[in-house]
């Protein structure tokens, strides 16, 4: 995962932004400040709610305290959050 979470909701944020002033613009005609307003708030939407939970969950997993045990020569780990 690492530091590109946010990343992944690039893509999101401009097809939607795309997609958005494509239906919402009669063709042949500029697309105008109201649609591109309107376009910006979907794209920025659709870019939280899909980056969002990915950098949650990196957030979790980099926050986490590993224990490391040694059981009978083979390596173990496990969260400690989970012991209490």
């Amino acid at each position: 995962m690492g530091r590109g979470t946010r990343f992944h909701g690039l893509w999101v944020l401009f097809y939607s932004m795309a997609w958005t002033q494509d239906v919402l613009t009669p063709p042949g005609e500029r697309v105008s400040l109201t649609t591109s307003m309107i376009s910006g708030g979907v794209a920025g939407l659709a870019f939280w709610v899909a980056g969002l939970p990915l950098d949650t969950i990196k957030t979790w997993v980099q926050g986490a305290v590993f224990v490391f045990t040694c059981v009978g020569g083979a390596s173990e780990s496990y969260f400690a959050a989970n012991l209490s």
